[in-house]
């Protein structure tokens, strides 16, 4: 409109550790824009479609897009663990099939989020060819086969230990039963994120509750985390995945000049290394921002950035 950029005369951040807490304050106009989805306010402020509750549309605007950002339930599959049952990848494949992921969006995310049908790629980047990796969903016939497979007795096994934070409790209790009703014993650890990371790194656990949010937009900033050079803890392969035909895919790709060539070898490891399954992709995440109605020109992005440069208010703070 001929005015100089930004609009903005500055930004107040308010550091509120209670999202229940900051919510309030957003509705009652403290604050101009709320981020991000809680357990204990996703109910209040959406439905079951993801929509804005009826009460809250005239008074908020919902913005809601891809955010490149996977959630999973990661395995870490080194020798080292033995004959443990996730050693076996037929065990793997029948806890995908047993994991009912649309159920999971609707109930426990109110919407939010996309369920995890293809690789480890979350959805929006526009590249990408995401049927090349190839889908699956929920099917418990598909489940009892592979759990038969294994020939492991699911009465026998070792328990199974999901290791998590407090924050994701609610979900991976609905992982939980999930997968015990294939018969095997399943249980929940709640640890501090710091604790949690450091227990990943070290190899101490090999089940956990993981995401991986890109440095940058890219396919290949995801799939790096499976490459045999990043065994943790000198990288992100807290899986202890090794493949030399994913490595190898992955090398081709960093050297071709050939953008749709680059992303079709990026789809095959990406493929090769969800057969193997080192990892279930629960759902592709969401960003999601609450603004009040005198904010204009805050848009969504696929990194989740905050971008204020174009931003303006039609009301004083």
């Amino acid at each position: 409109d001929g005015k100089r950029l930004p609009h903005l005369d500055g930004v107040m951040v308010d550091n509120v550790k209670n999202k229940q807490t900051a919510f309030l304050k957003f509705v009652q106009g403290e604050y101009d824009f709320f981020n991000g989805l809680d357990v204990t306010i996703k109910d209040e402020m959406l439905d079951k479609k993801g929509e804005l509750r009826s009460k809250y549309i005239n008074n908020f605007d919902l913005v809601k897009s891809p955010f490149l950002n996977t959630e999973y339930l990661g395995f870490n599959i080194d020798p080292k663990f033995g004959d443990h049952p996730l050693n076996n990848v037929d065990v793997r494949k029948a806890i995908n099939f047993a994991i009912n992921k649309e159920k999971l969006i609707k109930y426990l995310r109110n919407g939010v989020g996309e369920a995890g049908k293809y690789g480890f790629v979350p959805i929006g980047l526009p590249e990408y060819p995401y049927s090349q990796v190839g889908q699956s969903s929920y099917h418990f016939d598909s489940a009892l086969y592979y759990m038969k497979r294994s020939g492991i007795d699911p009465k026998r096994a070792e328990p199974i230990v999901i290791n998590t934070t407090q924050d994701y409790m609610e979900l991976m209790v609905f992982v939980q039963k999930e997968i015990q009703n294939l018969g095997l014993k399943v249980e929940i650890k709640i640890h501090p994120s710091s604790f949690l990371r450091q227990l990943r790194k070290d190899q101490k656990i090999n089940c956990f509750r993981g995401s991986w949010i890109a440095d940058y937009p890219d396919a290949e900033n995801y799939l790096i985390c499976f490459d045999s050079k990043n065994f943790s803890p000198g990288g992100p392969n807290y899986f202890h995945y090794s493949n030399s035909t994913f490595d190898n895919l992955l090398m081709q790709a960093n050297k071709s000049k050939d953008e749709k060539e680059r992303m079709k070898l990026l789809a095959n490891a990406d493929k090769l290394m969800m057969k193997e399954m080192p990892c279930i992709i629960l759902f592709y995440d969401q960003s999601l921002r609450l603004k009040q109605k005198w904010v204009k020109g805050l848009n969504s992005n696929p990194i989740n950035f905050l971008r204020l440069r174009s931003v303006s208010k039609s009301k004083q703070s």
